[in-house]
């Protein structure tokens, strides 16, 4: 079988290279390197001159940053097209089993005909919700079907609930060849072959590091004197393969630890990383609490200002940030946190993510990555291990001080001036010029004078910290949705109705008119935006 070099030590040393139309599979769990080899083998293959497809469940940024910070520098082959840089989104899985692999794959190569390695990291994004092993079967085999001659590389996450031991058998019956990766507590990583149709390297096992480079070869493992890893499959009986001796490159002792991760540096001195959770509900704090003391050293509070002394004396490797924070809002506290320690990465926990700048916005006020609630344990340890192993600061996406009076800072007052409304409005319209997040105004009207002070005051459940609100006359408003689309007009106004009728004991009916934000000019008279609403209803300025 011809077999070519994949570029990445690690794996040809125990493989030999790879073979179109037989996937090789890399599964382990958190923290494994699972990823960093997934990006190596991407980068080798782009080194080649070859066109790369990379599927990840992580956003693009983020992926970018962690190759950027092992010397992999993708982000210019995105830019020519020679990568696909493609992100698994909540809905990969159900358009994967509605249309079959083969459709799936059809469309990655609509992107560009000519793709001779798929990565696809992890296989588990996409098989979310199948626990059946027949499904799996037919998709797994349609998957490689559809790529006779094309490289396929399929990692898989283990070690979570309910649908991996299905994935991992199914995978096991069709790959060419798997590899199980571990990491131990002292920090060390080892790869395994559990099984292999296309061919054998110079090794069974070896251990490896997360350097400057990636993933780097340290030796060989003799099988009969390793504590194997979690088995991926059963293996298959194979020939004794030659010993040969360490291969780890001579580096002066300084150098290597400066190359060596956050995380690394931790274990090398037998300490866990520091972990900062910040959360004001007891019980999800508490299951926080209980998932990473296993892992980490935990330090967690309920509220803001007791978070920024505990950044200060504690000094974490990584902050865990619930947005809804009491006294003080999450978006305040994040933009503080980062101005106190800019290197120090802030994942940010939410469950509000329906207008489509949510996301975006904990971004450029500092934070390193979104998770969403509720989170899984193997979700949550996934995206602390890929941030650990990040240098640097992220990249600031917007000027701090334009982004902190955007967001940081506007729940302390919602209801602005004319001049403050149009500063506010000047703002959002130049975020979302700059990141195509555009901003809506919503024109209201209540059916008498007195629901109006009931509206807003309504509105501080209804509206987010950075929406702002203009009082026009004595029964009309414009409301601000910052980051939000016309389309969420309609969920805001419905919000607000429903409400305002809570509060006040009337069947209220608001009279509501949206406009996008960026066709509004500064010299747009206000009232000029309820020209939509019936001119019988129009309301004497105050």
């Amino acid at each position: 079988m011809s077999l070519r070099r994949s570029g990445v030590p690690v794996i040809d040393r125990v493989i030999g290279g790879l073979a179109p139309g037989l996937p090789l599979v890399l599964a382990g769990p958190p923290g494994c390197g699972r990823t960093v080899l997934a990006l190596q083998l991407t980068a080798a293959a782009l080194a080649n001159a070859d066109i790369v497809a990379l599927l990840s469940a992580e956003p693009a940024p983020l992926l970018l940053r962690q190759a950027e910070s092992l010397g992999l520098a993708l982000e210019p082959h995105v830019r020519s097209g020679q990568l696909l840089l493609l992100e698994l989104d909540p809905r990969a899985p159900a358009s994967l089993q509605a249309a079959g692999s083969k459709v799936f794959i059809e469309a990655i190569r609509t992107e560009h005909p000519s793709v001779s390695l798929i990565v696809i990291d992890p296989i588990t994004a996409l098989t979310s919700g199948l626990i059946e092993e027949a499904p799996l079967r037919l998709l797994a085999r349609d998957l490689i079907a559809a790529t006779p001659h094309t490289t396929l590389v399929l990692t898989v996450e283990t070690e979570r609930p309910g649908t991996d031991a299905a994935v991992e058998r199914v995978l096991a019956e069709v790959c060419g060849t798997s590899l199980a990766l571990a990491r131990r507590k002292d920090g060390r990583r080892t790869l395994r072959v559990t099984k292999t149709r296309a061919g054998a390297g110079a090794a069974e096992a070896v251990e490896f590091r997360i350097g400057a480079s990636g993933a780097e070869l340290i030796r060989e493992i003799a099988a009969e004197t390793d504590v194997a890893p979690r088995p991926f499959a059963t293996p298959t009986p194979a020939s004794p393969a030659p010993q040969a001796a360490a291969v780890a490159p001579a580096q002066d002792a300084a150098a290597t630890r400066e190359a060596q991760p956050r995380d690394l540096k931790r274990h090398a001195k037998a300490e866990p990383a520091r972990i900062l959770i910040v959360n004001s509900d007891d019980a999800l704090r508490s299951q926080l609490e209980g998932w990473l003391e296993e892992h980490y050293q935990v330090f967690a509070t309920t509220e803001g200002f007791e978070a920024l002394s505990l950044l200060v004396e504690e000094k974490p490797d990584a902050i865990l940030l619930e947005i809804s924070m009491p006294r003080v809002t999450g978006y305040e506290l994040l933009a503080a946190m980062h101005r106190v320690a800019p290197t120090t990465p802030i994942l940010v926990l939410t469950g509000e993510l329906v207008r489509p700048g949510n996301r975006l916005v904990p971004l450029v006020l500092g934070a390193a990555d979104v998770a969403v609630k509720p989170i899984e344990r193997f979700v949550l340890l996934h995206k602390l291990e890929t941030l650990l192993r990040l240098e640097g600061p992220p990249p600031q996406l917007l000027d701090p001080a334009e982004a902190q009076a955007l967001f940081g800072l506007s729940g302390r007052k919602r209801v602005l001036t004319s001049a403050d409304f149009r500063e506010r409005l000047a703002r959002a319209v130049a975020f979302g010029e700059r990141f195509d997040v555009p901003s809506t105004l919503l024109a209201i009207e209540t059916p008498a004078a007195d629901l109006l002070d009931q509206l807003l005051s309504v509105s501080e459940a209804a509206l987010r910290f950075e929406d702002a609100i203009l009082i026009v006359s004595k029964r009309r408003a414009l409301v601000l949705l910052v980051a939000a689309e016309l389309a969420q007009a309609t969920l805001v106004s419905e919000r607000l109705q429903t409400l305002l009728a809570r509060e006040s004991g009337r069947s209220a009916r608001l009279r509501w008119n949206a406009s996008d934000a960026g066709a509004v000019s500064e010299q747009t008279d206000w009232r000029d935006l309820f020209r939509a609403l019936d001119a019988t209803t129009e309301d004497p300025a105050s």
